[in-house]
């Protein structure tokens, strides 16, 4: 679990234009992390070499985001179990259980369980091997909201 908390104090007029603005940012933070988890591209080979498809991404980690607007600001969350592994990356050595990857490889790929079970040990094995490299979703939001107020020269 990953979570971001964002606030702002102060008088009365202050704390209320700050309230706003943190509404504002953390909507459209939300919104970019929704979207950079709901829509990736993958490269994978094919019979007639490597192709670029577009997928939509339907399963526990885009569905487990919440944001909850609070008196000083709001809180976004991500409760799936593998968020920070996404988000951050694992080292080599990590073991991670196989279970998960047999429905991910069902649901993405469309493959048999038979076949889902193969991909997912090898895919099991690679991580123990080599890790896998982050995807951050809800710092790439971040930033890129952040980047879009400074470009702005938005002042509170």
């Amino acid at each position: 679990m990953m979570s971001i908390e964002i606030t702002a104090k102060g008088k009365k007029q202050l704390t209320k234009a700050l309230q706003d603005a943190c509404w504002e940012i953390a909507d459209r933070i939300f919104s970019e992390a929704q979207t950079n988890l709901a829509v990736r591209t993958w490269i994978t080979e094919g019979s007639n070499g490597p192709y670029s498809s577009v997928i939509t991404d339907t399963g526990e980690l885009l569905g487990s985001g919440t944001i909850e607007r609070t008196k000083t600001g709001a809180h976004i969350e991500f409760e799936s179990e593998h968020a920070t592994s996404v988000e951050y990356g694992l080292p080599e050595g990590t073991s991670v259980p196989v279970e998960p990857l047999i429905k991910w490889a069902r649901r993405k790929i469309g493959m048999s369980e038979k076949e889902a079970e193969n991909a997912a040990w090898a895919i099991h094995t690679k991580i123990y091997q080599q890790g896998i490299e982050a995807r951050p979703f809800l710092r790439e939001a971040i930033y890129k909201i952040v980047a879009e107020y400074y470009a702005k020269k938005v002042r509170v």
